[in-house]
C-alpha cells in the first residue's frame, strides 16, 4: 500500500494523533475516506471515458475498413445494369420448386390406413 510498511503506517498514526488530537481525528479520517472515495469515482469515470472513446474510435476505423473494402469489391466486380440481368426465377420454375415442396410435405405427413 504505498509502499509503506506496517511500521510505517503505526508511526503515522501516532503522529496524526498527537498533531490532530484525538477529538478531531475521527472527523479528519472521515473526511480522508471521503477524499479517497471521490478520487476513485473519478478515476473510474476518466477510465471508462476512455474505453468508451477507444471503442467509438475503433468502431469509425473498422467501419471505414468495410466502406473501402466494399468499394473495392464494387471496383473489381461492376454490377450488370438491370435490362440485360437474366431473371433469378420465372413462373414455371416457381411452380416447380412449389410442388415439389408440397410433394415432399405430403411423403413426410405419417400414412393414415
Amino acid at each position: 500500500m504505498f509502499g509503506l510498511s506496517f511500521t510505517h503506517l503505526i508511526v503515522l498514526l501516532v503522529l496524526a494523533l498527537i498533531f490532530i488530537g484525538p477529538e478531531q481525528l475521527p472527523e479528519v479520517a472521515r473526511t480522508i475516506g471521503r477524499l479517497l472515495n471521490e478520487f476513485k469515482r473519478a478515476t473510474n469515470v476518466l477510465a471508462e471515458d476512455m474505453k468508451s472513446a477507444t471503442r467509438d474510435e475503433n468502431i469509425r476505423k473498422l467501419s471505414s475498413e468495410v466502406e473501402a473494402h466494399n468499394a473495392k469489391v464494387a471496383e473489381n466486380h461492376p454490377t450488370t445494369p438491370e435490362s440485360s440481368a437474366a431473371p433469378i426465377a420465372t413462373s414455371s420454375t416457381t411452380s416447380n420448386v412449389t410442388s415439389n415442396l408440397t410433394d415432399a410435405k405430403d411423403s413426410n405427413e405419417p400414412k393414415k390406413g
